[in-house]
């Protein structure tokens, strides 16, 4: 039978599965395994289905973690992403691991305290792949996306139309932007 939330599908999958979210609002925060899965919408595993698969934060977060040093083999793919409220990671937090975050539409959340963002990578090679940020609150002083010694790429993606900055860098490399529309403008092809 369909499971009653993402996270019960997350935990009940084997490892490198895949967990296809069915259209609807699931509102949870995940915490991902180390297992290696991807979590897809169903919008891309069926072409018949028009609708999203919504992740909703309902005002707590960050809506997804990834700090079980998950590698490239972890994907988030099609989802929106939204309702996330935290001081300092309101949509993903990703620690020490290396996921792949994909045609994603991250939107609605809000970091609460000076220097949150919306998206927090520490110590992690993030890849934000044709990902649409936007309609998002930083704190003051705070990014949308905010690195700490990550080597993070961010491809055909927007980043556009948030309150706060969209780019931040805490220590370490910038991310490497590509083909992107980021507002304020950022270094790199495309």
């Amino acid at each position: 039978h369909p499971f009653d939330s993402i996270q019960e599908g997350i935990d009940a999958v084997a490892e490198q599965g895949t967990v296809i979210v069915h259209a609807g609002r699931y509102i949870e925060t995940i915490q991902v395994s180390t297992k290696g899965i991807t979590v897809t919408a169903e919008w891309l595993a069926d072409s018949s289905v028009l609708a999203a698969s919504i992740l909703d934060a309902d005002g707590t977060g960050p809506a997804a973690s990834f700090t079980s040093l998950e590698g490239t083999n972890c994907r988030r793919v099609g989802l929106t992403i939204g309702g996330g409220k935290s001081p300092t990671a309101a949509a993903i937090f990703c620690e020490h691991a290396n996921p792949v975050i994909s045609h994603c539409l991250i939107s609605g959340n809000m970091a609460t305290a000076a220097g949150g963002a919306v998206v927090v990578c520490r110590d992690s090679q993030a890849r934000f792949i044709n990902c649409t940020i936007s309609g998002n609150r930083t704190g003051v002083g705070g990014a949308v996306l905010s690195f700490a010694d990550s080597e993070a790429i961010v491809l055909n993606s927007i980043i556009w139309d948030n309150d706060g900055a969209s780019l931040g860098v805490k220590s370490g490399l910038s991310p490497q932007v590509l083909y992107s529309d980021v507002e304020g403008g950022t270094p790199g092809l495309g």
